[in-house]
């Protein structure tokens, strides 16, 4: 195709704050592009490349009227058109495709697709950085190399690329409903760090209040070679921050890393009148000499208004923030506690904005967690990890009665109270849903993936196994001593009240505590102006005098508890089960105190199981005890603070722990692959082969775990991993024993080796000059963290583990999985071996499926 010509060219003065402030105002835009689509895409399916027809997405260069096969469009045809940006925003214009059609066969997943945008861009002047801004786009190729758009259209997604003389390829690939708009912003830069102030995670400055806390700022490496010896200060002119300087030994070339910067208050501000609701602060990067300076602006609220509070993350010490909306009237009292109502948002919704929905309590406080993003993780993996720890945050800094913390969330928010409420019942005295889902398959149907078109089903098995502890269905039993209050608005066509009528009828039948309240005539988000509080479907008043008026009983005389991932959760109340009989199938306790010396027991999928003391204590009394266990009979003289230990031999159960390997699956070293992730975590680029490509790979990973997660992720090289670093973190190996130093040094110690030639399983050798690995182990160097492999036996094969993100809910991956190039085209129809290592973390047939 002809090139599109563009002859501005921006220059920006380097190391001064009006470069950094002005450095992206300015965008080159391109206006004419070529489009094609739409595709069918299944629901949080990745890796489909739906261009291989004509070399895929990295190679295409495409031209008008080329064709590509696409059953959504007439005659099963699509065309490369051309298309023009209409006020900065790029159409691509489908052309003659029944939406109404499609919606009736399928519902509203008949509209979700995937198209793309072509255009090429002249450069010239020599080798420059640019930074791209993709809107609305998942992700873009830049001379065939994949980047992350801002997919959510959040406006912060900077990210570095290489703008070569002459023409640079471009292509735009975009997701979405019907048919998608996208916006493509290109700024030349010209000096070697962008200080990125569009995407702060940012504390508020409370008056009369002292702060300790920290600040998330990304940085944007612009330059082609490592940054050395970076030094950081943040301070403001009025002196009610204390300077800080913070040093960073290197950063690498093309990244964005979100940096952790503490920041603190002078013992003058609790005592100043400060009038103003900004304070500015100054920041400033030397690097190489060089000096950049952003201003940082700081909101500046009283106490009781809703403010931002800020933290370091247990997972990656990345700063996350929670929103706290204090009680009204409140005052430091110390015999006075107050109840806890952790709030859980929408999509798209912010913490504060959450917090901003409710009317103070004079009984509560009210804080709203992140779930890492506004979208993140549907409260889900690290969603719920975040959440878990905000709530022990928040017992810790405000006077919190424990007996008295209460779990609520709308729409996606909602599906998130099912979610963390039922596997952590024990958590929470009441919980109350609003708008929420129950499951991925119940609310966005996973049928038009091609990993369930092409997938087989036992494949698909391995897949669903790891899945299904997000279905809220199936977990409603442990409900048993949670009230529940289910908020419903009768013309919601987001959410439709199908799912909580649904959840409501599972709990009435079993006869728990549930109050189901579907209002006529509201939809999704809605208000009642009549009604006392704040935004009625979130704050409404028979939902908080529901809330109000239960207590947390920590020790209940009957717990049943299901769980099918000891990972998830492996204690509810006063009951820990440490080993399943087969992973990741359903395990039930039910556990009930029949009199102070008696406990009747139903265990279910239950290799061992303990019944905890400090509960206990509280339900039966020393001396002897009977224990009827699957109507088998044992008993025991228990004493105060001693913990039952039941284990299964030979199908009986008996007193006492089962023996355990040099290797056993603990909940802590578990599996599945997306485990290494929720602790602290390196990414490791092999430098032996292809160190290019493992460094992009990990790279554009750690944009994904940023703007995805909010997070950060350090990225070493092989040769620079010290003991220090593989006792502290799990290893995420990018390159195999061929490429990568490491993973050539664990190979021997690994169940799963790779060759040229092929994939070594256990005992099962598994051919193939193009096959992908990934696979979770205990580091052999130290078993108490995790490995990840992502590898191949090919580049080919290798690039295409290495960039297969888990970055997401729903994507069920297991312990390990082989496949081949076909992922691409079949997604999990591609497998060739996939599945979980058994308890001693080796290969058992049991586990796995091998084609």
């Amino acid at each position: 195709m002809r090139s599109f010509v563009l002859t501005l060219l921006l220059c920006f003065a380097a190391s001064s704050l009006w470069a950094q402030a002005e450095i992206v105002k300015h965008p080159i835009q391109i206006s004419d592009w070529l489009a094609v689509g739409p595709f069918s895409s299944g629901s949080r399916e990745r890796g489909i490349d739906f261009l291989l027809e004509h070399g895929g997405e990295a190679k295409i260069q495409p031209c008008v009227g080329m064709q590509h096969h696409s059953f959504l469009a007439p005659g099963g045809v699509v065309r490369w058109h051309k298309t023009t940006a209409i006020d900065g925003k790029i159409p691509l214009a489908y052309k003659n495709v029944n939406w109404e059609a499609l919606q009736e066969a399928w519902g509203w997943m008949g509209l979700a697709n995937v198209g793309y945008a072509y255009a090429e861009y002249q450069h010239l002047g020599t080798r420059q950085v640019a930074l791209i801004l993709a809107d609305k786009a998942g992700c873009f190729y830049w001379n065939g190399c994949p980047f992350p758009g801002d997919v959510y259209g959040r406006h912060y997604v900077y990210v570095p690329v290489m703008l070569k003389p002459g023409n640079n390829r471009i292509l735009v690939r975009v997701g979405g409903w019907k048919e998608p708009k996208f916006s493509f912003k290109i700024f030349p830069v010209s000096v070697a760090i962008f200080i990125n102030t569009f995407d702060l995670t940012a504390p508020d400055l409370v008056r009369r209040q002292p702060l300790d806390s920290w600040l998330g700022v990304p940085v944007a490496v612009t330059s082609e070679r490592p940054l050395q010896n970076i030094t950081i200060t943040l301070d403001d002119k009025s002196g009610y921050l204390q300077p800080i300087r913070l040093s960073i030994k290197n950063l690498l070339p093309l990244t964005v890393q979100k940096l952790a910067i503490p920041i603190r208050t002078n013992r003058s501000w609790p005592e100043a009148d400060f009038a103003a609701d900004t304070l500015w602060a100054n920041l400033k990067v030397e690097a190489d000499g060089q000096k950049y300076t952003a201003r940082i602006p700081l909101r500046v609220v009283n106490f009781q208004q809703p403010h931002r509070v800020t933290y370091l993350s247990d997972i990656d010490s990345s700063v996350q923030y929670f929103a706290v909306l204090p009680p009204k009237n409140f005052a430091y009292d110390q015999e006075k506690r107050y109840a806890l109502i952790l709030s859980a948002h929408g999509a798209s919704v912010e913490a504060i904005g959450q917090a901003m929905a409710y009317e103070p309590k004079d009984w509560a406080f009210i804080v709203a967690a992140t779930n890492r993003r506004p979208y993140g993780f549907d409260w889900q993996d690290w969603g719920r990890l975040d959440v878990l720890q905000v709530l022990q945050l928040a017992k810790s800094i405000y006077p919190i009665d424990s007996d008295r913390v209460y779990l609520t969330g709308h729409s996606m928010g909602g599906h998130g109270t099912w979610h963390i409420g039922l596997h952590h019942a024990d958590q929470f005295a009441a919980i109350a849903p609003s708008a929420g889902w129950d499951s991925f398959q119940f609310y966005v149907p996973l049928f038009l993936q091609k990993g369930e078109i092409f997938g087989q089903p036992q494949m698909l098995a391995i897949r669903d196994a790891v899945l299904q502890e997000e279905r809220a269905s199936v977990f409603v039993e442990n409900a048993q001593n949670l009230p529940v209050y289910i908020l419903q608005g009768s013309e919601d066509d987001e959410v439709p009240p199908t799912h909580a009528r649904h959840l409501f009828g599972l709990l009435k039948r079993l006869g728990y505590e549930v109050v189901y309240n579907e209002v006529p005539g509201k939809g999704h988000w809605w208000n009642v102006d009549s009604l006392p509080g704040g935004t009625s479907c979130v704050d409404h008043p028979a939902l908080m005098e529901f809330l109000r008026k239960h207590k947390l009983n920590s020790a209940p005389r009957r717990v049943v508890f299901k769980t099918t991932d000891l990972s998830v959760n492996n204690r509810l109340y006063w009951v820990q089960i440490d080993r399943l009989q087969k992973l990741y199938q359903e395990a039930v306790v039910t556990a009930e105190i029949n009199n102070e010396h008696e406990i009747e027991i139903s265990l279910q999928n239950v290799a061992q199981v303990q019944f905890l003391p400090e509960a206990l204590t509280r339900l039966i009394q020393p001396g002897k005890l009977r224990l009827i266990v699957n109507k088998q009979v044992l008993t025991t003289r228990w004493q105060r603070e001693n913990r039952i230990v039941l284990s299964l031999h030979n199908d009986r159960y008996r007193l006492g722990t089962l023996k355990q390997g040099k290797l056993t699956k603990t909940p802590a070293l578990y599996g599945p692959l997306r485990q290494a992730y929720f602790t602290p975590f390196v990414f490791v680029y092999g430098t032996k082969e292809d160190a290019n490509q493992h460094l992009h790979a990990a790279r554009i990973l750690a944009e994904e775990w940023w703007w995805r997660g909010n997070g950060f992720v350090t990225i070493l090289a092989d040769t620079q991993v010290t003991s220090e670093i593989i006792q502290k973190y799990n290893l995420i190996l990018f390159g195999g024993p061929r490429s990568n130093f490491l993973t050539q040094r664990l190979q021997d110690y690994l169940p799963i080796k790779i060759s040229n030639e092929g994939v070594t399983l256990g005992a099962f050798p598994i051919p193939g000059s193009d096959l992908a690995v990934k696979f979770i182990y205990p580091n052999p160097l130290n078993p108490n963290k995790f490995v990840v492999v992502n590898a191949g036996t090919s580049p080919l094969a290798s690039c295409l583990s290495e960039r297969l993100s888990l970055f997401y809910t729903g994507v069920g991956f297991p312990d390990f999985m082989i496949f081949d190039l076909s992922f691409k085209e079949k997604g999990w129809g591609s497998m060739i071996a996939a599945g979980f290592f058994d308890q001693n973390w080796q290969v058992a047939k049991e586990y796995c499926v091998v084609r």
